[in-house]
């Protein structure tokens, strides 16, 4: 399975290096390790994570929250502003990527998944949560273009549900991926300020 979603790209793992990941962590406690923490409720559609950051750098971490969120893409929409609310402190994006499906002889679009982002200001304490996965079909027009087969979209609960095929066991682990990958890299942008003050 694959999807052209905000992700960079994967690198492939060999064996010593993973078994230096595993020693590493009982060595030293990574900073990111001590400062936030990943919530999955991927049966839900939900998916949450809190960061700590330093008080003092509030603005360069509110700056970074908002680029972070204003590049997210959502497919076939050119105008994807995020709603930026500063007396809230919050900031709400919409993003979403395809779903794809490698056949034979080539790659089919199974659908697109589309989500919210949510990223709430709390002190010295960001709260991110990807919330509303929905899911819309896909299949070839009479054209040979993939498009949407209806408006309908599902819930990514109900999904989880009634579809549970091999394919879609692939797709479940692919949006799982995605979102973690998210915050991740939202985690990763506030970290690396939080790391800078403190040097």
């Amino acid at each position: 399975m694959h999807s052209d979603a905000f992700i960079s790209g994967k690198a492939s793992l060999r064996w010593p290096f993973l078994f230096l990941l595993w020693i590493v962590p009982v060595m030293v406690p990574p900073l990111h390790a001590r400062e936030m923490e990943i919530i999955s409720h991927g049966d839900s559609g939900e998916y949450i994570s809190r960061i700590q950051f330093n008080a003092a750098e509030l603005e360069r971490v509110w700056e970074t929250a908002e680029a972070f969120a204003s590049r997210l893409k959502f497919p076939e929409k050119v105008d994807n502003r995020a709603d930026i609310d500063d007396l809230k402190q919050t900031i709400n994006a919409r993003f979403g990527f395809y779903l794809y499906q490698q056949t034979a002889f080539l790659k089919q679009v199974d659908g697109v998944i589309q989500a919210e982002l949510e990223i709430i200001f709390e002190g010295d304490r960001v709260t991110a949560a990807v919330r509303n996965v929905r899911f819309i079909d896909y299949a070839r027009d009479r054209y040979g273009k993939f498009s949407p087969r209806s408006s309908k979209k599902y819930a990514l609960e109900d999904l989880r549900e009634k579809r549970n095929d091999e394919i879609w066991q692939g797709h479940f682990t692919t949006i799982d991926e995605n979102m973690m990958m998210l915050l991740s890299d939202l985690e990763k942008s506030i970290l690396e300020i939080n790391e800078a003050s403190n040097r």
